[in-house]
């Protein structure tokens, strides 16, 4: 969702110019899936990752490699010299570095994937075609099938996604959803030279929305 506002003043005041995005932080795979709240890996995650990895372009031992360096960075600490070791906290996808992924794979697993506080459920309603086929096991024209239908009318329920998957494909309330709870707000304003960026991921609780994580950057004049 884009929203898009301008103000150019007829008095000679300054120019301003404001543009948002909202996005559905669900839509992608949440790399905190990978490790369960007792901190082991989870096996069928680790296979998922692996899929979107091999669909999008990563060399598919990043998946393992990954969800290994991932758990030790959010294990408790444990007032041992074994903390002295371990990668510092991953709480952004742009913190993948840290676990030795280069920027040209951060930025290839960008579109499809995220880093959220807690374990969720993917949004059948929002997800790509890539995320889609990797969670669910299933082949590009079954998640494409999904695509199409959605767009005609939403899923209310993840019982009318049944219909258009393959046999037996598992249709798992803790790893797919059709709603979302988390989300990213960001906005960028132009007052003449001067640009402020800011993103912030926000939870939706009942009626309540909570700020979880907001994230400030100033550009220089010609900055993107």
């Amino acid at each position: 969702m884009l929203f898009r506002s301008a103000n150019n003043n007829a008095d000679g005041g300054p120019e301003a110019f404001l543009a948002g995005r909202i996005e559905d932080a669900q839509s992608r795979y949440n790399l905190r899936n990978l490790v369960s709240d007792d901190w082991q890996l989870v096996a069928v995650e680790v296979a998922t990752l692996q899929r979107l990895c091999e669909a999008v372009d990563v060399p598919v031992e990043w998946a393992s490699r990954l969800a290994q360096g991932l758990r030790d960075s959010w294990k408790p600490l444990t007032g041992t010299a074994d903390d002295a070791t371990r990668p510092l906290r991953v709480e952004r996808l742009e913190h993948l570095a840290w676990l030795g992924m280069g920027d040209p794979l951060i930025e290839r697993l960008r579109p499809f994937v995220d880093v959220l506080p807690v374990r969720t459920p993917i949004n059948l309603n929002t997800a790509s075609r890539e995320v889609l086929a990797a969670v669910l096991n299933v082949d590009a024209s079954s998640a494409e099938r999904l695509v199409r239908a959605r767009q005609r009318s939403p899923f209310v329920a993840l019982d009318k996604t049944r219909p258009l998957l393959p046999e037996n494909t598992a249709v798992d309330g803790n790893r797919v959803s059709v709603q979302t709870g988390f989300f990213w707000v960001s906005g960028r304003l132009r007052l003449e030279e001067r640009i402020l960026e800011e993103r912030s991921l926000v939870q939706r609780r009942g009626t309540d929305v909570v700020t979880l994580l907001r994230e400030k950057r100033n550009l220089q004049p010609g900055g993107s």
